[in-house]
């Protein structure tokens, strides 16, 4: 079964949730409880085996909010060494097109006041050891890694959705992903009808 929760649900604000009736359906096969939990995935850089964080999303499969955010650079380009630049071009290039100098809607601290935020109202599930390690350095919440419920890469599983920020479609996208391992999630806990013959 899934993890118990014992804090109490608290009001956030987040976009605008689906309402579509399958979505309903699953939203209806939850507890309060039990959704109160947020998937959480990021994309950035890392440079010298330190990850810096661009994009963060977390989102609620339950029921199929979000909240997505860019972020500004912790400190500008020109004081990085020449071979940082071209790991930052790579990786802007080939995995998720975000550029390290382009304005974030918030500033770089806030990053970890959202997760420090919401891990104090919702369980945090993330993909991963490292990501989970990562996380985990921003708030004193146990988070729960996705992948002890058998969750495959993101990119094994269906298109998740589109995102303001970069093509999701051909690029990886931190909201995309959530919402692909959201779905997993859901579907792994959610009663089924029994099937007559």
């Amino acid at each position: 079964p899934p993890p118990p929760f014992s804090r109490r649900r608290r009001h956030t604000r987040l976009h605008e949730k689906s309402r579509g009736l399958g979505d309903v359906y699953k939203r209806q096969s939850f507890s309060q409880q039990e959704s109160s939990i947020l998937i959480v995935d990021m994309e950035g850089f890392t440079l010298r085996d330190e990850f810096f964080v661009k994009e963060l999303a977390f989102y609620n499969p339950c029921t199929m909010q979000c909240w997505v955010g860019t972020f500004k650079p912790p400190y500008d380009k020109k004081y990085m060494k020449s071979c940082y630049s071209k790991t930052m071009l790579q990786e802007a290039f080939e995995i998720h097109g975000l550029k390290w100098d382009d304005d974030g809607l918030y500033p770089y601290s806030m990053a970890f006041a959202m997760i420090n935020r919401f891990a104090t109202t919702h369980q945090l599930l993330a993909k991963g050891r490292r990501n989970c390690l990562w996380l985990q350095q921003y708030t004193d919440t146990i988070l729960i890694d996705l992948e002890q419920y058998g969750c495959p890469p993101a990119s094994e599983l269906p298109f998740g959705c589109f995102c303001q920020f970069h093509n999701s479609t051909f690029k990886s996208c931190a909201l995309d992903k959530a919402v692909r391992m959201g779905r997993y999630y859901v579907n792994l806990f959610t009663m089924k009808p029994i099937l007559h013959a």
